[in-house]
């Protein structure tokens, strides 16, 4: 156990500490604005306060450990490009903000857009590492050991749409809890939180996404708050949580995080432009504007502290929206944070059987694939249909196989290249979370869909087999099923990479086939691998199209010891070896092919690791 962590938890049984700040005033507009920032004193912890946080910590709730954080001084200064000079400039998006947050109370933050709010906050739940300053929690000071205590909710709530909120709550639970945690005692967690935040009744219900009906925005927001409290945080971070809710649910949701801070929590959670109900929820009130602090107290005592200034609230009016107005706006926003992590193989198991599960309830996309592959099994079957060993078969034969390898890579590899950025906006949350490596996740996707990938193959060349009418007995169909099921595994593996390489999603597809296109150039048919330019004979080398035409064209024309052919006519070959010979075809063994796309399914793979995990790092 580190000092820090033997330290904090040595103080969570003293009294919080309380702390009082200069806090610079940012410069407000309208009439009798001030002429340049002045320093005001804000007492953020006056004895009525004191006394209201003591005796709200002492509501009735979870044995919560109690932490004050304290931030002194933080300045975050960005690198920019001026848009006119075009050279790089210094940016404050932070200027010398200090505060502090105090168990059982309910602080928010709030500003113009672009102020800093998320900024602020995930500096101080220590995601952005980049800001200079002082962070302590009950004095001792904060790093990424402590971060174990805290818990932060994004703003855009990230589900897996095919299961249910209390598989969801299972799958965080044995992710976040401890290795000694039994499954009684897990699950037992789970019903007490779906309790606590009122989400008995969804239990059950598909959480749901944009194809999929589930639960209501309110249930979502409160899902998003159940599963980081399972771990019963000290601190709980929350950005912007009413964002897009209506005036009802909006004020559901605070009242849950006020529920939360009175339960002996540090509640801390950023608001734009609230409602003055909302408002009036607020136990403090953190203002900001172009990053400098301009109010820091009691959210009750703002509007007198604004008229004791010139900047009286006029009646009937939401002090917020009156705040908002006096502003001026600046921009910036996001970063990470940290838990508990499991045992390797535990994750892994957890993260694979999650991923099943998804997988078995997405109905939709697996009939979808499943017919698609039948019919284009037909389309191809009927095309090609019960073709002859002749001189015309010869060129036939090697187009229906080209067509099977060509169609297998591009329906295989198409769909996943944005299958990762899709799906990766809730692995980055779980991943700075501390709940996994990336690696985990990305091993467990694998292994996950390998069953689905290995069936589907099977879906398309089994009819396509007999349509052409192949033949040659049950260890050629193997040896060719084998061929299409390896293809298959290298053309995932590139679908992965080019997921990892590109990010956005509506990229991601146009680099996918600028990829396809060459590979299929020189996979064999359109161009003799004798006659490949020198300065492109390299992408044969590592065309997954190549080494699986070249298998299926090996393992059928070795079994035709003759091919007919007439008296006086022009014949391409006599045997199935003149036909290798023919397409260049004969060098290597088709041992050495199947290999082939063995290993180029595992280097691709590899790859979009190691890309997934630099762009994971850039965005950090």
């Amino acid at each position: 156990m580190s000092r820090e962590l033997r330290d904090l938890i040595a103080s969570l049984d003293a009294p919080p500490a309380t702390f009082a700040f200069d806090t610079p005033s940012a410069e407000l507009a309208g009439d009798g604005a001030m002429e340049e920032p002045t320093a005001h004193f804000i007492s953020v912890d006056s004895p009525q306060s004191q006394s209201q946080s003591q005796s709200q910590s002492q509501s009735s709730g979870p044995d919560v450990p109690q932490i004050t954080l304290q931030w002194q001084a933080l300045t975050l200064k960005l690198s920019v490009k001026n848009p006119s000079t075009k050279e790089m400039e210094e940016k404050a998006i932070l200027t010398d903000v200090s505060g502090a947050a105090r168990p059982g109370e309910l602080l928010v933050i709030m500003g113009p857009s672009g102020a800093g709010k998320s900024t602020l906050l995930d500096c101080i739940s220590g995601r952005n590492t980049a800001v200079e300053g002082t962070i302590t929690a009950n004095g001792v000071q904060w790093s990424k050991t402590l971060k174990r205590f805290s818990s932060y909710v994004m703003q855009d709530d990230m589900f897996y749409a095919t299961i249910t909120v209390r598989e969801h709550l299972i799958y965080q639970a044995r992710l976040r809890m401890g290795r000694s945690t039994t499954v009684e005692e897990y699950t037992k967690r789970v019903d007490t939180v779906l309790e606590e935040l009122g989400l008995t009744k969804c239990r059950d219900t598909l959480i749901g996404g944009i194809r999929l009906r589930g639960i209501s925005g309110g249930e979502r927001k409160r899902l998003s708050f159940a599963t980081e409290i399972l771990t019963n945080p000290s601190l709980l971070f929350v950005d912007e949580p009413t964002s897009g809710l209506d005036s009802y649910m909006a004020e559901a949701v605070m009242l849950q995080l006020q529920q939360l801070a009175r339960e002996g929590r540090t509640v801390i959670t950023t608001v734009h432009q609230p409602s003055s109900e909302l408002f009036s929820l607020f136990d403090n009130l953190y203002l900001l504007c172009d990053g400098a602090t301009v109010y820091n107290g009691k959210a009750s005592e703002a509007v007198a502290y604004f008229g004791a200034l010139g900047f009286q609230c006029p009646g009937f009016v939401n002090p917020t929206d009156y705040f908002m107005r006096q502003l001026v706006v600046l921009d910036r926003e996001k970063d990470e944070a940290g838990v508990k992590r499991l045992q390797l193989l535990k994750d892994e198991w957890v993260l694979s059987s999650r991923n099943v599960l998804r997988l078995v309830r997405d109905r939709i996309a697996f009939r979808a694939n499943f017919f698609l592959q039948l019919f284009i099994s037909a389309i191809v079957g009927l095309i090609y249909l019960q073709l002859d060993i002749t001189q015309t078969g010869i060129q036939n034969f090697a187009g229906a196989f080209f067509v099977i390898i060509v169609n297998q890579t591009f329906t295989t590899a198409s769909p996943l290249f944005i299958a990762i950025p899709t799906e990766l906006p809730m692995v980055l949350h779980e991943y700075k979370s501390g709940l996994y490596r990336l690696a985990v996740w990305y091993i467990s996707k694998i292994l996950s869909e390998l069953p689905l990938q290995v069936f589907m193959p099977f879906v398309f060349f089994i009819p396509t087999y007999f349509l052409i009418g192949i033949g040659h007995g049950f260890v050629t169909y193997i040896s060719l099923q084998l061929f299409v099921v390896l293809l298959n595994f290298a053309a995932v593996g590139l679908g992965y990479m080019v997921s990892c390489l590109v990010r956005r999603v509506e990229i991601a597809p146009i680099v996918g086939i600028v990829i396809l296109m060459p590979f299929m150039l020189f996979g064999g048919l359109f161009l003799n691998a004798s006659s490949s330019p020198p300065y492109f004979v390299w992408i044969q080398y590592i065309s997954p199209i190549k080494y699986g035409y070249e298998g299926l064209m090996k393992v059928f024309w070795k079994e035709i010891d003759t091919i007919p052919c007439a008296d006086g006519q022009n014949c391409i070959a006599r045997t199935g070896q003149e036909v290798l010979e023919y397409y260049s075809m004969d060098g290597l063994s088709v041992e050495f092919d199947g290999v082939m796309l063995l290993v180029l399914g595992v280097v691709f793979r590899f790859v979009g690791l190691v890309a997934l995990w630099l762009n994971v790092r850039n965005k950090s």
